[in-house]
């Protein structure tokens, strides 16, 4: 039966004051019907059971592993890989077939919780970027395998964000052996095992109102990247939003990193996509909508109009 018609998010990872927490808060804030959970077994298939549907499944629950590579125990590397890895697809392969229906039939959203080290990592964390980096590597392929059923697959990628992970991280971290490569370094080791409860950490609550109001977008972002907060405080950090194919976006947004900051030094050309398919059968569309944005978007568009501000400049 359906729950007099209200949406269905089912949000696996849900410690109080975590992020899971939060994102349960703000989507019932939306008007959602939540359900949260700890754990992952059979939980699709009863709250299909009991509520109809599930229009949008939170992939959210994972923990940390800090210390060195060279020294973490393998049953701990494998407990981190079990639980933000292999953990997705426990329901997920157990009802595929369901998953069509359940789904809103052919229409719903996944939201994989994935980490922002993974595009820089950093020493101590080798192993949880190692099952963040898996992670959006099985998302973007879940993303294209989708995609004909009509599911939106969603890339979550939280920096700096205030989460129970830190707790997690500080359990686990006590349970390690004592450091022999790396001891005159066990200070540092520590305090980034403590990373996530510093005073410059993103609100676990402003993180989720970004994210809700990004996934329940008509057609959201492959990747959703938040938040920055504590590098575009201190000017270092900025994000713009753009529409590669609009010369007046592009136009805006560089006047706008000009009048915020003064100039533009360095501008680099990274959107594009990709396209897959005999050159004989593509169809022209499809190869003039990845012409756009690889070609006629930031390299025309944005070199042009960083020339013209940087005649200005001179």
């Amino acid at each position: 039966m359906e729950f007099y018609g209200q949406l269905v998010v089912l949000i696996t990872g849900f410690p109080q004051g975590g992020i899971g927490h939060a994102l349960a808060r703000e989507f019932a804030a939306n008007n959602f019907l939540v359900v949260a959970t700890a754990s992952v077994q059979n939980v699709v298939s009863n709250v299909v059971e009991r509520y109809g549907r599930v229009d949008i499944l939170v992939n959210n629950a994972g923990i940390q592993c800090v210390g060195l590579l060279a020294e973490i125990p393998l049953s701990a590397a494998q407990n981190t890989f079990d639980t933000n890895v292999f953990v997705l697809g426990y329901d997920f392969d157990k009802c595929l077939a369901d998953l069509f229906i359940l789904l809103h039939r052919k229409k719903g959203k996944i939201l994989n919780v994935g980490s922002a080290p993974v595009l820089a990592p950093l020493p101590w964390a080798g192993v949880y970027t190692a099952t963040k980096a898996a992670l959006h590597s099985l998302t973007d392929n879940m993303r294209l395998e989708l995609r004909p059923f009509g599911i939106q697959v969603i890339n979550v990628v939280p920096e700096a964000v205030k989460s129970n992970i830190g707790n997690s991280s500080i359990s686990s971290y006590n349970h390690m052996p004592e450091w022999r490569l790396y001891k005159p370094f066990e200070a540092a080791i520590w305090n980034r095992a403590c990373l996530f409860q510093g005073p410059k950490i993103t609100p676990t609550e402003e993180f989720a109102k970004k994210t809700v109001a990004t996934v329940l977008k008509k057609n959201p972002p492959a990747w959703s990247l938040t938040s920055m907060r504590d590098l575009d405080q201190d000017n270092r950090f900025h994000l713009q939003e753009l529409d590669v194919l609009s010369d007046e976006s592009v136009q805006n947004a560089v006047s706008n990193v000009v009048e915020r900051y003064g100039r533009v030094d360095i501008l680099v050309n990274n959107a594009g996509i990709r396209c897959f398919g005999p050159l004989a059968e593509i169809p022209l569309s499809a190869t003039q909508n990845t012409s756009d944005p690889n070609v006629f978007g930031y390299f025309v568009y944005g070199t042009l109009e960083f020339l013209s501000g940087f005649r200005l400049q001179r």
